[in-house]
């Protein structure tokens, strides 16, 4: 039953509507500007929730932010309080365009993941994309590791502060075997191993294709470097979004040779038992990620 709870927990939140967004935060030196704006093509999504002890994901973040426990985010039960949510989530995308200093680049064929838990917002500062006009969001989450295959895509995170990214293989493979039901694996191998977050996801799914795109989502994901905040802020129209039920749909995740993701299971593989999101974001005109240096935390 708790598995259902917390599946429960995080579809509610990720149903909230989507209000228009602030302006983005201007963040500049010399002229030239550190935000990025991005335009993602169609794309394919794997994302999973684990249960993990909370100490572990604290560990990992700075003291100024509070890693959310369970307790925190509406699941209540005993032990809820020492407990956390670990987040994995892998994108396959058609193209990624970067549009900064007056240049727009394009890759196509390219592949997103990345790890991190949901954490308290209160001391963060305003956010390029909200549900409040602050930084409430369907996803407040921190980086644990950020990863991509796009040269360009990195560069846009690096130049506007975001910490722990890397360069890595990722690959999202399915196999058909059912109407609207796949056979999916995404696999990601990070290439520095002080960052190196990788696992392999895997389960046979639904192939949320077959959905209408009409689910939307903001979703903030923050790093913290000195007392200053970045943030990659998605404002997402809409989505094709299968939530499945952890305890009927099993999606294993396997960290990768010399992964911190070992130390955070403590076991060799770990089975999602918060939530999946099984997802397909069509490709829409606009701006869908801001990335830029959203300011000061409160009290650092």
């Amino acid at each position: 039953m708790r598995r259902i709870r917390f599946a429960g927990v995080l579809i509610v939140a990720l149903l909230l509507a989507v209000v228009a967004p602030v302006a983005p935060a201007d963040a500049t030196k010399k002229g030239r500007t550190f935000t990025s704006e991005v335009d993602f093509g169609t794309c394919v999504e794997l994302s999973t929730g684990t249960v993990v002890a909370l100490s572990e994901l604290q560990a990992r973040i700075p003291d100024t932010v509070s890693a959310l426990s369970l307790t925190e985010q509406g699941t209540v039960f005993p032990g809820s309080d020492d407990l956390g949510i670990l987040i994995t989530r892998t994108l396959d995308c058609e193209s990624i365009t970067v549009t900064r200093n007056g240049r727009t680049r394009t890759q196509h064929d390219r592949h997103i993941a990345h790890v991190g838990t949901p954490v308290d917002t209160s001391v963060l500062p305003a956010s390029p994309f909200s549900n409040d006009g602050v930084n409430g969001a369907d996803f407040n989450n921190y980086i644990l590791g950020y990863y991509s295959d796009s040269s360009t895509y990195l560069r846009a995170m690096r130049s506007a502060g975001i910490s722990n990214v890397s360069r890595a293989h990722i690959d999202m493979v399915d196999q058909t075997v059912g109407d609207c039901l796949v056979d999916r694996t995404a696999t990601v191998r990070p290439y520095r191993g002080r960052d190196n977050y990788g696992f392999t996801a895997s389960g046979v799914v639904p192939d949320a294709s077959c959905e209408d795109p009409v689910v939307p989502f903001i979703a903030n994901w923050w790093s913290v470097n000195d007392g200053a905040a970045s943030i990659l802020s998605n404002n997402i129209p809409g989505q094709g979004a299968i939530f499945i039920d952890p305890s009927e749909t099993v999606i294993t995740i396997e960290p990768g040779r010399r992964s911190n993701l070992g130390d955070i299971f403590g076991a060799a593989t770990a089975t999602a038992d918060a939530f999946g999101v099984i997802g397909f974001i069509p490709d829409t005109a606009g701006t869908d990620m801001v990335i830029t240096q959203a300011g000061a935390v409160t009290g650092s």
